[in-house]
């Protein structure tokens, strides 16, 4: 099946999708995610952190949660880095759109 190809704004340059990884299924769903890194697919695909880090845990107040790195930490490096500013779309997972996307928004 053929994928839809995202139009080209900014002179032809391919939109960045920034996958935050903690969550995002990078593993699990890497059929899909080798065909959007794809050269042809039409997207520059940035990939932002690994799962199983040791910054991918709950922070406090988060049940098991734990102060110092953590993904709310991890949040505001990605947030300092300005990967939201220069990604036309942001794709996360459960622990990063429960932890990494509400830091972002501030």
């Amino acid at each position: 099946q053929q994928q839809p190809q995202p139009q080209q704004p900014h002179g032809g340059r391919k939109p960045v999708l920034t996958v935050v990884a903690p969550g995002a299924g990078l593993k699990a769903n890497k059929q899909v995610f080798d065909q959007l890194q794809h050269p042809g697919s039409g997207w520059d695909v940035k990939v932002e952190g690994q799962s199983k880090a040791a910054y991918d845990v709950y922070p406090p107040p988060w049940q098991n949660g734990r102060p110092g790195t953590n993904l709310q930490t991890f949040g505001e490096e990605v947030a300092r880095k300005g990967a939201p500013g220069k990604s036309d779309c942001l794709l996360f997972g459960s622990r990063g759109g429960q932890v990494v996307l509400p830091v972002l928004w501030r």
